[in-house]
């Protein structure tokens, strides 16, 4: 039996994962260029039935660990600056219930040492099998070059690599932080 749902022009399935007998979409909604947000929604294949529809980051992608946690990193919409934006891991559980016990209120912030521009995007997230969790994303900054030499805020490559354990931003265990700049990649 094809898998049909009720969907408004403008929404466009971003990311499916199965896992079981469950299927887990990331769908990004427009309806206007005011009203865009991105959600997750899991559907037994079972039934069919919806068993949730959450809102998740704006910019997001996610991933299920071997119980079922759903972790999602992305970005928040800010359509009126200035946008301060961190990397940014919200834990799930299967139920899409947020897990107040992981980070700060199901919430893990990480801010790169920089100077005064910070917009960073997460956009990817790893779940390595020795349980340290991986981040990486976008960074614009400004930053000193090997002369060290100011450099205006421009774009570059980031990632983090964590320990899952302490229940607050503080007690994480950072395992490494990557920045490349200026962006080695041109159109």
């Amino acid at each position: 039996t094809p898998l049909s749902t009720n969907t408004l022009m403008g929404d466009t399935i971003k990311d499916a994962q199965l896992f079981n007998s469950n299927l887990y979409i990331q769908i990004f909604e427009s309806h206007s260029f005011s009203t865009m947000f991105t959600s997750l929604r899991k559907i037994n294949l079972n039934d069919f039935q919806r068993n949730f529809h959450v809102m998740i980051y704006y910019e997001s992608n996610f991933k299920l660990d071997a119980d079922e946690n759903i972790y999602v990193v992305g970005s928040n919409r800010c359509d009126i600056g200035p946008c301060l934006r961190d990397f940014m891991l919200r834990k799930y559980n299967s139920s899409g219930v947020i897990d107040l016990n992981f980070a700060q209120n199901g919430t893990y912030t990480y801010r790169f040492q920089g100077l005064s521009a910070q917009d960073y995007k997460s956009s990817v997230v790893n779940l390595d099998e020795d349980g340290k969790i991986v981040i990486g994303g976008r960074v614009f900054m400004n930053y000193f070059d090997s002369n060290n030499v100011y450099v205006p805020p421009t774009n570059g490559f980031s990632s983090i690599r964590i320990n899952q354990g302490a229940l607050n931003n503080e007690l994480f265990d950072l395992d490494e932080d990557v920045t490349i700049f200026p962006n080695p990649v041109t159109d």
